[in-house]
């Protein structure tokens, strides 16, 4: 028997279900015309349309300020020019890193009329200047902004946007090479900073009034904090901690910090339960006395980066293992000799959710050693063993190049993927031998 459909109305669907549907719709050339439908579909779709802007390298700002005011003459001519920006949530220039005029004097046209953006990414756009970055003291509603690699932006207007974003979050100044002061700006800091990139500002020299300020100023929602390649980072502003409430840390990266001592771990133990990445690259005061004392805190440890500290054993490794289970990611690149197969035995025991391991330049850990660990660790996806003297010459070595025929002789490097699972071949082949 025929069963008779009967024609359904679009407008007869639940709103939740109609919702759905009109914001499922990708592109912007759709949106447009869709939102010309029905009052329904225009106040659906007509914060999806402005929602984002994230130009190509080869569109120029002048020519989003155009785009945006004839999408706007399409969907309302009745629209003034300045409340079609007002809809603009998030603005990513990332791929307009060109240096030129161009994107400056349009810039600061276009982000006085964005008083609502929420999300502005300048990363490597070296046309930013001081001059740009203060007129986003406008942009009261920003969460977060990112500035990494604005090599032209000084620590000079940091302050009046740290004292009046009172929503601002996320805040990456990495590689701004030209700040040489940041103190005078978080001590009048009032936003509510979760996110704070501070990363490869070398110049940066007053660091520990800086740190001391955030811990101030932050400790209620500061959760990550990269700090890397700075000189002068030492104990003293870590001392701040002993008297401030509990923080909820759960990022910390203290990398290439070389005047960092085990005192600093010490005191950051209390505010560490909820840490889930560590990384410690290169601070090479620390030892794995310290390292294995500080993550006694840090049961939730999911990523662990010691490279480079040469100070450090298997015994302390196991310690380490043993008091984080949840480990993923380790790595433990640059470490020759302080470490031997006890640790991978180790990591064998107690870390069997490992899903990615570096090491390199390692004389003593053997093919039998990785063996065990891959074996252990039914997640593992990545295996990296760069330069490991004794994984020279193996099985291992000839089943890496055999996978890759792109990797050099010393680079013994694992990956899966969906056409190769390095794993199942490697315990098969371990296994026969």
């Amino acid at each position: 028997m025929e069963v008779k459909r009967t024609p359904v109305s679009f407008s007869s669907l639940p709103a939740e279900l109609a919702e759905q549907i009109v914001t499922s719709l990708e592109a912007r050339e759709d949106g447009v015309s869709a939102s010309q439908v029905c009052r329904f579909w225009y106040r659906v779709l007509v914060p999806k349309i402005w929602r984002r802007i994230a130009p190509t390298q080869s569109e120029t700002i002048r020519q989003i300020v155009i785009n945006v005011v004839q999408r706007g003459i399409v969907l309302s001519p009745l629209m003034n020019f300045s409340s079609l920006f007002h809809l603009i949530r998030e603005i990513d220039l990332s791929r307009m890193t060109i240096y030129n005029a161009e994107p400056k004097l349009n810039f600061e046209k276009l982000i006085m009329h964005c008083r609502k953006l929420e999300s502005l990414n300048l990363t490597n756009c070296l046309w930013v200047t001081d001059t740009i970055v203060m007129q986003l003291i406008n942009c009261t509603k920003l969460k977060r902004l990112n500035l990494q690699g604005c090599a032209q932006v000084t620590g000079d207007p940091m302050g009046l946007l740290l004292e009046h974003l009172d929503h601002l979050e996320d805040l990456s100044l990495a590689h701004c090479t030209m700040m040489r002061s940041l103190h005078p700006a978080f001590i009048v800091c009032r936003a509510p900073l979760r996110v704070l990139s501070l990363g490869g500002i070398y110049e940066l020299s007053d660091m520990n009034d800086v740190l001391a300020a955030i811990f101030d100023n932050c400790h209620a929602t500061i959760e990550s904090l990269v700090i890397d390649w700075n000189s002068v980072l030492n104990e003293n502003p870590f001392r701040r901690l002993d008297t401030l409430p509990t923080m909820n840390l759960r990022e910390l990266n203290l990398i290439r910090c070389p005047r960092l001592g085990g005192g600093a771990l010490a005191r950051l133990a209390r505010h560490s339960s909820n840490l889930r990445k560590l990384s410690l690259n290169g601070s090479s005061s620390l030892t794995g006395a310290n390292i294995a004392g500080f993550v006694q805190s840090t049961p939730h440890l999911t990523y662990l980066d010691t490279s480079f500290i040469e100070d450090i054993t298997d015994d302390e490794l196991e310690d380490i293992a043993t008091a984080c289970p949840n480990l993923k990611i380790v790595k433990m690149l640059g470490i020759g000799t302080g470490i031997t197969d006890w640790t991978l035995l180790s990591l064998s025991a107690h870390t069997t959710r490992l899903r990615e391991l570096y090491m390199s330049m390692n004389m003593n850990i053997t093919p039998q050693a990785v063996y065990s660990l891959v074996v252990a660790c039914p997640n593992l996806t990545i295996l990296s063993l760069l330069g490991c003297g004794q994984i020279m010459g193996s099985r291992i070595q000839q089943l890496a190049l055999e996978l890759d025929t792109t990797l050099s002789p010393e680079n013994v490097h694992f990956e899966k993927t969906e056409s190769a699972n390095w794993r199942t071949r490697m315990i098969e082949t371990l296994a026969a031998g």
